[in-house]
């Protein structure tokens, strides 16, 4: 009957309203409860007309309700679906019936009495306090009336003789017994039946679990529960502040959390050959600042009554590869108290990421190189115009009719000043040129076997004469027995006379103006530094002044002459020599610039490149 029981008793309270949430198993067990009773009653009354010759109307009706109430309770529940409403209904009205049984059939000493004792076991199996004692209540108000009743004589006398009541009590109480031995059973059995759909479930939502196409992680919280609640008791209200303040809590905190499961797509997330090995590697906490940051976000965001945190978050995989994931962090409502489980449901967005990242740096690059452009146009349109107008300006003057009046000396002074205007120019147009080249791919650099000291003393003697002019010393340093090495000499001549040339440029001092120049070597690389006590670079220009076009000072009334392309052009030729440039800077002390280029002391490692 058990098993029959779900596919026919079902429809008797089942409705429309009756949403699938709801627990079937207290409707069930009323609905037993009643058709039991309908049954005992029904099968009291035959004995009850044993003793009876004659029926009233009173005990028609009553025969007639001990069946139709218990089923109308069970109809009336499928139209209410108001489960304790209707329990209150039918005790009482079951209370009534026995009452009125026991009142023509001896009062407190009726064999009927022990029903009494079965309407409150309804209940207490119901587990509900309130209708324990509601049916209670009305246990005790009808039989302190029959009680009443009798000791006053206007009970009628009973139907059962006195020699037989004995009896009749022991068959009601053997009646009540197997009513109550069928009830448990069937409870019971739904119960089985409850735990089997539990286990259904719990199969269902397992295999979900485990097929997901997104990673689903879950972890216990309630130890970071217990400490966020120590931390509210001790006055701490602003999570946010105090996490940030004391990081080594947040990493005692998840230090707590235990995992409690993870599916496949995580270990297949994380690149881990095992479950095994993911979880050993889970258990160590905050593998980026990335990882910590987002832990903190979500603890404090919890700690301030959220059930779910949604972040992005770069996390290191068992291969050391950073991902980018897309965390869904919430803790489902059954577990609102204690955080006993919270669900993590990532998504790999590491591909979009780069994607969204690169366009971002394209477009910070394009509008770098649209202002760049900008700024050179201007710059250059300053830089060009000052030589050509000298140019210009003393050609025109030497044609004149002037100019055959000028004794000698005024015509060399103004065919220097020429000169001057046009190397000037010159040089901003290579620079130009070159730079194009290297940016287009088509400057090659050929190696040789380099003698670096011959060279930094080439790049010295044409920046002395400047150097003399402006009272700025220049030391050179190099180390003994430097290493001749394989190197472009024409570019490396370049850099040098590039680094020096600026050094002496942005020197602004009356006297004492030095630029120090120092070569060493190790195993595997030569280093060359350029120092000066000039005027120095601000921190947030270094980076720009690296940049084609780029100057710290970029405004068209700037102290110093140039298309800002030397330090690019220097940084593009060593690294074309597979090397790297740095530059140290301190406003008001000075510069240093330190190239190291490597070594390669055979002639097989002769090279060009492209």
């Amino acid at each position: 009957m058990t098993e029959l029981y779900p596919r026919y008793l079902d429809k008797l309270y089942r409705g429309d309203r009756l949403a699938e949430s709801d627990d079937p198993l207290p409707y069930r067990n009323y609905v037993w409860c009643r058709i039991m009773t309908a049954l005992v009653l029904a099968v009291l009354f035959p004995i009850y007309l044993l003793y009876r010759d004659t029926l009233t109307i009173g005990e028609y009706v009553w025969f007639a309700a001990t069946i139709a109430v218990p089923i109308a309770m069970v109809l009336l529940l499928r139209v209410a679906h108001q489960l304790f409403t209707v329990r209150m209904i039918g005790a009482l009205l079951i209370t009534a019936l026995v009452a009125f049984g026991c009142w023509g059939t001896g009062g407190l000493t009726s064999f009927m009495m022990p029903l009494f004792l079965y309407v409150l076991l309804e209940e207490v199996v119901a587990g509900v306090r309130r209708g324990i004692a509601l049916t209670a209540a009305m246990v005790l108000v009808a039989a302190v009336i029959l009680g009443l009743a009798g000791g006053n004589g206007l009970l009628p006398a009973s139907v059962v003789p006195e020699g037989q009541a004995a009896s009749l009590f022991l068959v009601a109480l053997v009646l009540m017994g197997l009513n109550i031995v069928i009830v448990a059973h069937a409870v019971t059995g739904i119960g089985a039946i409850r735990e089997h759909e539990t286990a259904a479930t719990q199969s269902r939502y397992r295999e979900l679990f485990q097929q997901a196409p997104i990673a689903i992680w879950e972890e216990d919280w309630s130890k970071a529960r217990a400490e966020i609640e120590r931390l509210r008791d001790g006055g701490i209200n602003d999570f946010d502040l105090y996490f940030k303040l004391n990081p080594e809590l947040v990493k005692q905190i998840a230090n707590d959390v235990e995992i409690i499961d993870f599916n496949e797509q995580t270990v297949d997330l994380y690149r881990a050959p095992s479950r095994e090995a993911f979880r050993a590697m889970a258990e160590i906490d905050f593998r980026t600042e990335d990882e910590e940051v987002a832990f903190r976000d979500t603890l404090t965001s919890f700690a301030a009554g959220e059930n779910s945190f949604f972040g992005e978050v770069w996390e290191q995989t068992y291969d050391k590869q950073q991902i980018c994931v897309r965390n869904t962090a919430f803790i489902p409502d059954v577990y609102r108290n204690d955080w006993g489980r919270v669900i993590h449901a990532l998504e790999d967005i590491t591909e979009g990421k780069v994607a969204v990242e690169a366009l971002r740096d394209a477009k910070l690059r394009a509008e770098q190189a649209n202002e760049a452009k900008s700024q050179f146009i201007a710059n250059m349109s300053h830089e060009l115009r000052t030589p050509l107008n000298a140019i210009i300006g003393f050609s025109e003057l030497l044609q004149s009719d002037m100019g055959i009046n000028f004794d000698h000396e005024r015509v060399r002074e103004y065919a220097g000043d020429i000169n001057v205007s046009g190397k000037h120019l010159l040089d901003l147009i290579n620079d130009i040129l070159d730079f194009a080249r290297i940016e287009s791919g088509r400057m090659t650099i050929h190696r040789s076997l380099i003698d670096l000291e011959e060279v930094i003393t080439w790049a010295v003697t044409l920046a002395r004469q400047s150097a003399i002019d402006r009272s700025i010393e220049i030391e050179v340093t190099c180390d003994p027995h430097l290493p001749q090495f394989m190197a472009d000499e024409r570019g490396l001549r370049q850099v040098l006379l590039n680094l020096l040339t600026n050094a002496v440029k942005f020197i602004d001092r009356k006297s004492g103006g030095l630029v120090k120049v120092n070569a060493s070597h190790t195993v595997e690389t030569i280093i060359i530094t350029v120092s000066d006590n000039g005027i120095g670079i601000p921190k947030d220009k270094i980076g720009t002044v690296m940049e084609p076009f780029g100057q710290a000072d970029s405004t068209l009334a700037r102290r110093h002459e140039g298309a800002g392309l030397g330090l690019a052009i220097t940084r593009s030729l060593i690294d074309l020599h597979d090397g790297e440039i740095t530059i140290e800077s301190e406003v008001g002390v000075g510069t240093t610039v330190t190239v190291r280029l490597p070594v390669a002391l055979n002639a097989d490692n002769i090279v060009d490149v492209a």
